[in-house]
């Protein structure tokens, strides 16, 4: 079934680079709710073919095509997932200048 591939590529859009937080399931449903259409409308060769990457590089591309809803849903899933790893993540500017020792 299609739209079990394209949910699953929605893990992959929204947790966007490794060391980021991982998207909770009510982002995911929420993404999937909101995007489902958009995806099927815009990268429906990509989710067809189960290519996460390529949904998501494909609803980047697109993003200004997507659904006011999709939009919306996709920023606030990304602001969260940045809340939520700021606290847990060192920042540039909270890291020392000082190489580690050598062991």
């Amino acid at each position: 079934m299609i739209g079990l591939g394209v949910a699953a590529s929605f893990l992959s859009i929204l947790a966007a680079s490794p060391g980021e937080s991982t998207p909770t399931m009510k982002q995911r449903d929420d993404v999937r709710k909101a995007c489902m259409a958009d995806v099927m409308r815009l990268c429906a060769r990509e989710a067809s073919a189960r290519d996460r990457q390529g949904v998501r590089t494909c609803l980047k591309a697109n993003f200004s095509k997507t659904s006011q809803a999709c939009q919306t849903t996709l920023r606030n899933a990304a602001g969260e997932r940045e809340t939520q790893g700021s606290s847990s993540r060192p920042r540039s500017s909270d890291r020392s200048n000082t190489p580690e020792p050598k062991p």
